[in-house]
C-alpha cells in the first residue's frame, strides 16, 4: 500500500498578526510599518487538498473586543490587547505531494518577517510529516499589533 506524502504550508503571520488590508486587494497601498504584503494566494489554493483562511481584520476584532467587560483583571488585560490588534491572518495549505508549490512565493513572505518588529513566537517543523509551520507577531512598543 501506498502512502501519499501530505506537505503543509501554514503562512500563520501575526498569531499571523498584520496591518492593513493589503493581501486582498488588486494594487496594495504603499505598506506602512510592520505590513505584510500577501499575494491572493489563489496558485497555492488550486494545488493544496486542503485550505483554511481565517480573516479577522480591526473591524471584526473590534465586534468581538466589545463582548470583554472588563470586570476581571484577565478581561481587562485580555481587552487591551485586542483592542491593540490590526488584525489576525491564517493561511493554512496542505499539499498531497512534496514541493506543490513554489518555495519561492513563501521565502519572499518569510523575508518581510525579518523587518525590525516582527518576532516569531512558534516555530514547529516535521520531517516525518514534512510540515513547516511558523508563526509571527508583530510587537510596537510594548503592545501586539
Amino acid at each position: 500500500m501506498r502512502t501519499l506524502l501530505k506537505t503543509h504550508a501554514l503562512i500563520a503571520v501575526g498569531a499571523l498578526l498584520l496591518g492593513g488590508h493589503a493581501y486582498a486587494q488588486n494594487k496594495p497601498p504603499a505598506p506602512i510599518r510592520g505590513q505584510l504584503l500577501l499575494p491572493e494566494f489563489a496558485a497555492l489554493t488550486d494545488k493544496a487538498s486542503e485550505t483554511v483562511n481565517v480573516t479577522l481584520d480591526h473591524n471584526l476584532l473590534g465586534l468581538g473586543c466589545r463582548f470583554l467587560n472588563g470586570e476581571t483583571p484577565e478581561e481587562i488585560q485580555a481587552k487591551q490587547v485586542c483592542t491593540s490588534l490590526r488584525g489576525i491572518y491564517v493561511r493554512h495549505f496542505t499539499f498531497e505531494t512534496d514541493f506543490a508549490y513554489p518555495k519561492g512565493d513563501i521565502d519572499k513572505i518569510r523575508r518581510q518577517l525579518t523587518a525590525p518588529g516582527w518576532s516569531q513566537i512558534v516555530g514547529a517543523k516535521s520531517k516525518k510529516e514534512n510540515t513547516d509551520v511558523d508563526v509571527f507577531v508583530l510587537i510596537e512598543g510594548e503592545k501586539a499589533a
